[in-house]
């Protein structure tokens, strides 16, 4: 994206959000197919693999010679999305500022019925990343979030993760510490054929504070 826009102005904002709309479909339209085809071939090797015999292990090989070609000339359109996810959350201040929350939605095609969800002051990083509602109108019902400025923010946000430790620690401390929403879920390694080992599960002395409210939260949530 090399237009820039005034977003200290309403239209300005506007504009920003519908040409990274534009962007992000554009990006992940043409990602996606390959996406597809590079997971059914990962599939392909994990069980070549898990043989264990020297032909399979060959034919292995050479299919991840394949993905790994894909994942070369792939390169500069994955940037692309993860620099366009950087660009959403640097604009979403002054598209907050500028941008009310019922226009805000239009312009992110979120159903009338999907806005009952949100607080006031949700803006268009809870919208898009936390609650995964651009296009609802389109994809309500589905049970996993892949909307485009979606993958573009998540796409930003994994990579903030592998290179920056002190966020990457934080966030683990938050989903899989104490009292984390996902502290007993069982972790896993890659391992360098590209398989994935189960980690031993993690051990702490139990927490009154942390563990009381699990008990005291209503029944059926932790």
């Amino acid at each position: 994206m090399s237009l820039t826009y005034d977003l200290n102005t309403r239209r300005g904002c506007m504009a920003a959000i519908t040409d990274m709309r534009h962007a992000s479909r554009r990006l992940v339209g043409m990602l996606r197919p390959h996406w597809d085809e590079i997971g059914s071939i990962g599939r392909q090797i994990r069980v070549l693999r898990a043989r264990g015999d020297a032909m399979s292990r060959r034919r292995a090989d050479v299919l991840q010679e394949r993905v790994d070609g894909y994942q070369e000339a792939l390169k500069p359109y994955r940037e692309q999305l993860v620099d366009l996810g950087g660009r959403l959350f640097w604009c979403a201040p002054y598209i907050d500022k500028a941008v009310p929350q019922d226009v805000l939605l239009d312009l992110l095609n979120v159903n009338h019925v999907d806005r009952s969800q949100l607080k006031a002051t949700d803006g268009i990083e809870m919208v898009v990343f936390g609650h995964g509602l651009e296009n609802s109108a389109e994809t309500r019902g589905r049970d996993f979030l892949d909307s485009p400025l979606f993958q573009a923010c998540h796409s930003h946000f994994a990579r903030e993760l592998a290179t920056n430790r002190k966020l990457k620690e934080a966030t683990d401390s938050m989903m899989f510490g104490a009292g984390g929403i996902f502290e007993f879920l069982p972790t896993y390694t890659q391992q360098a054929d590209g398989s994935m080992k189960r980690n031993p599960p993690r051990l702490r002395i139990a927490d009154p504070s942390v563990d009381g409210r699990k008990e005291d939260a209503p029944h059926g949530r932790a």
